[in-house]
């Protein structure tokens, strides 16, 4: 997502390694201290190098780099090992200022030790970014967190059910780092980390203050402190999707690696389309023929539109019945069909209201009263509604005059 250019000015920081066994030193040091202090890692690149120091000063900015010695230490920041690996994006406005980047950097670091971080820098427009990614030993821990629904060996009953860390011998491909997760799921499980990261009481980043309990990367995102945050794409497995879905005509839709790469969501409405599209095959071909057998005289006609409206209630009941079971098929073979819903869903990030204690979890809220929604609806809304009516019957009697 980030161009070469940061990846250019990076590489000087990879050139200071003496030996792979450094580097490969170094990085179960890293591993060792724990993800918190794992160091900002960057890019290869072949193009000529300046000194290390310069190459910091001019990615980071002298605030960030002397702020960044704090956290760690200058050995970290000379050994910095290089990677690719990136399942999140979470990219920041170029007005971001070092104190911002900093004070989210150290809470998602404390927060969610999990997460491996690295920050980029986009040359041309000055922004940001933090490239977001996770060990293959700190999924399998969100995984269960999640419960995740994960697929069973068939020695040990078959079917799928949510991991778990005790029994992790008992799912398929577990020994595989590559193939145990889709690269969605890795999404959602980082995806499922950044949303609860929750603030203390009394946190504040500049005029943004934070409830105990609310989520940070939510509202710093509604707050346009955060610009984006998004997965990344594979481009392998697209060009396979190009080929087997989007290219290919006459064929069934590659439901499960739809799945795989997108999620159950767009699975399923892409499942729905063509099972859709496809039973719209049987009313249109009798629609045809009936049109086809229709006389010129009337009696043909409504006989015709008798029958086809007859029709088109059987179908109708068949449809509904046969996508229920079609798509039961689907949630019992992708691990959705007994998924609980949740008890407490997190107010929008664009609510705004007072603060207020909820009379029914004890804690600090947002609470917007309801005779403000009604003097907004008496107000506003429904004048709105009267006058819209009122110049429609108005253009109405205006074309029955002019006829």
């Amino acid at each position: 997502m980030m161009p070469d250019t940061a990846a250019a000015a990076a590489a000087s920081s990879a050139s200071n390694i003496s030996s792979s066994s450094d580097s490969e030193s170094s990085r179960h040091r890293h591993r060792a201290q724990g993800d918190a202090e794992r160091p900002e890692q960057q890019q290869h690149s072949a193009a000529p190098q300046p000194t290390s120091a310069g190459v910091l000063d001019k990615l980071f900015g002298k605030r960030l780099l002397q702020a960044g010695r704090h956290i760690m230490s200058h050995k970290s920041w000379m050994k910095t090992v290089p990677t690719e690996n990136c399942d999140v994006l979470m990219k920041f406005p170029d007005t971001t200022d070092d104190h911002t980047l900093l004070w989210l950097l150290n809470h998602i670091r404390l927060g969610i030790p999990e997460l491996i971080i690295q920050i980029r820098h986009h040359k041309h427009t000055r922004m940001y970014a933090f490239f977001v990614t996770a060990t293959y030993e700190n999924l399998l821990r969100g995984a269960e967190e999640m419960g995740l629904q994960k697929a069973v060996k068939p020695e040990f009953g078959g079917g799928s059910r949510s991991f778990s860390c005790e029994e992790d011998y008992i799912y398929e491909n577990i020994e595989s780092e590559l193939c145990f997760f889709t690269s969605q799921e890795r999404q959602s499980i980082i995806k499922y980390w950044l949303d609860n990261l929750r603030a203390k009481h009394g946190e504040a980043l500049h005029n943004i203050h934070f409830l105990e309990g609310q989520p940070i990367i939510p509202e710093l995102r509604a707050r346009g402190v955060i610009q984006q945050v998004f997965p990344l794409h594979e481009q392998r497995i697209l060009g396979q999707l190009m080929k087997s879905w989007v290219q290919a005509v006459c064929e069934k839709q590659p439901l499960d690696d739809i799945c795989d790469y997108f999620g159950v969501k767009i699975a399923m409405y892409f499942a729905w389309l063509g099972f859709y599209t496809t039973s719209m095959l049987y009313p249109a071909v009798i629609g045809f023929v009936l049109w086809m057998l229709t006389e010129s005289d009337q009696t043909s006609r409504d006989i015709c539109c008798v029958v086809f409206a007859l029709f088109n209630v059987v179908w109708a009941t068949l449809f509904l019945e046969r996508w229920k079971r079609r798509g039961a098929e689907l949630a019992y073979k992708w691990g959705t069909l007994d998924t609980p819903a949740e008890s407490l869903e997190e107010p929008r990030p664009q609510f705004r209201g007072v603060k207020r204690c909820s009379p029914v979890t004890g804690c600090e809220e947002f609470y917007y009263p309801p005779w403000r929604r009604r003097v907004f609806r008496w107000l506003v809304s429904f004048p709105v509604c009267i006058l819209c009516l009122c110049f429609v019957f108005l253009a109405m009697l205006v074309c029955f005059e002019l006829q």
